[in-house]
C-alpha cells in the first residue's frame, strides 16, 4: 500500500495508506489503540483484488503528526475519518474497525449515518472497554496506570534494541499466550512488526488517548444503525469479552454475529481462515447496487 499525507479538519498531518483496485468498492480500515496497518493483512490480502482499500494511522500515533488543536478524543479521530473519506472522495465505502476502531465508526456514524454502506467490526464494545476487560471493572486501575505512563514516559525507544531480538518478542509472545491473551494460532510475524513500531510511540500520547477511550460511550448509537453490519468476537477474548459483542449484534437492527471459538482479542491474525470467509460472504451479500462488480 502507497503512503500519502492529508491535513484534517484542524491541521493535523495523518499518514494515509492506499491499495488495492482502483475504482472498486473503498473499504477504510479504522485501527485499534496501537494498531497499524500490519493488523489487517489478513483482510487486506484477501480483498485487494476486488476493492480500493484505505487505512490511516490515528493523529500522535505511527506516521501521522501530533494533534494541531482539537485533541485525542474519540470524537476527534471520528472527525479524521470523515477527512479521510471527503478528501479521497470515497463514496459511502465499508468501514471495517478493530477494538477502538469500533467506537471511532459508531462515533462517525453517529454524526454522519449516511455516509458508510457496510460496518464491520472486529472485538469491539460500544464503550467503557475496561469496565468488563478480564472480567472485572479495571476502568479506575487503568485510568491511573495510563496517566502515571502519560506523565513519567515520553517514549519507550529504549525497548526498541531489545523488541528486535527475535528470541526476546518470542518469549514475550508466549507469555501473553500462556496467560490466554493470545492464542497458539497468533501470525507471530505480525505480532513482531507490531511490537517492534509500537515501542517508538510517544506513549504520553498513547495515554492520553487510552484515557478518551476509557470515557468514551456509543452504546445510544447501536439502535439507530440502518446499516449492513458484521460483529465479531472472540471466544476467548479477556479484553473484550465476547458477550460485549453479543450484547452489540442484539441491539444493531439486523447484525450478523460471529464468534470465533478460541479467538482473543487478536482473533483476525490467530485465525483469518474464519474470518475472511465469512467477512468476503457478507460483503457480497450486502452488496448495494451502486457497487462496481468484483
Amino acid at each position: 500500500m502507497l503512503r500519502s499525507d492529508l491535513v484534517s479538519f484542524d491541521g493535523t498531518r495523518l499518514s494515509v495508506l492506499r491499495g488495492g483496485t482502483p475504482g472498486r468498492t473503498p473499504i477504510v480500515f479504522v485501527n485499534g489503540l496501537g494498531g497499524n496497518i500490519s493488523t489487517w493483512r489478513p483482510l487486506t490480502s484477501g480483498l485487494e483484488s476486488a476493492f480500493d482499500l484505505v487505512c490511516f494511522d490515528y493523529r500522535g500515533l505511527f506516521g501521522s503528526g501530533p494533534s494541531s488543536s482539537a485533541g485525542y478524543g474519540i470524537d476527534v479521530h471520528s472527525r479524521d475519518l470523515g477527512a479521510v473519506i471527503d478528501q479521497l472522495r470515497l463514496d459511502k465505502p465499508v468501514l471495517i474497525g478493530w477494538s477502538m476502531g469500533v467506537q471511532v465508526i459508531l462515533e462517525f456514524l453517529r454524526d454522519r449515518p449516511g455516509d458508510a454502506s457496510a460496518f464491520v467490526g472486529l472485538n469491539g464494545t460500544p464503550g467503557h472497554p475496561f469496565r468488563t476487560a478480564f472480567g472485572r471493572d479495571l476502568d479506575g486501575v487503568g485510568r491511573v496506570i495510563f496517566d502515571l505512563m502519560g506523565r513519567h514516559w515520553q517514549k519507550a525507544r529504549w525497548l526498541e534494541p531489545v523488541t528486535r531480538q527475535r528470541i526476546v518478542m518470542d518469549t514475550f509472545i508466549e507469555v501473553v499466550t500462556t496467560l490466554g491473551l493470545t492464542s497458539p494460532g497468533l501470525d507471530r510475524q505480525i505480532f513482531r512488526e507490531l511490537g517492534t513500531e509500537w515501542v517508538k510511540l510517544d506513549l504520553g500520547i498513547y495515554s492520553e488517548i487510552f484515557q478518551h477511550l476509557a470515557r468514551h460511550d456509543a452504546s445510544d448509537v447501536l439502535e439507530s444503525l440502518a446499516l449492513p453490519s458484521l460483529l465479531v468476537g472472540g471466544g476467548a477474548d479477556r479484553m473484550t469479552p465476547a458477550h460485549r459483542t453479543e450484547l452489540m449484534a442484539s441491539r444493531v437492527p439486523g447484525a450478523e454475529l460471529l464468534i470465533v471459538p478460541g479467538g482473543t482479542h487478536f482473533s483476525l491474525v490467530e485465525f483469518p481462515d474464519v474470518i475472511l470467509p465469512r467477512v468476503l460472504s457478507f460483503l457480497e451479500v450486502n452488496r448495494p447496487s451502486v457497487w462496481l462488480a468484483a
